[in-house]
């Protein structure tokens, strides 16, 4: 269970690491 939370962790990560290379 705290794998699969950590991996939606490490998703969100990816996803706002995405967001700012389209800002930037």
């Amino acid at each position: 269970m705290l794998y699969i939370r950590f991996s939606g962790f490490v998703s969100i990560s990816n996803i706002e690491r995405l967001i700012l290379q389209l800002c930037n």
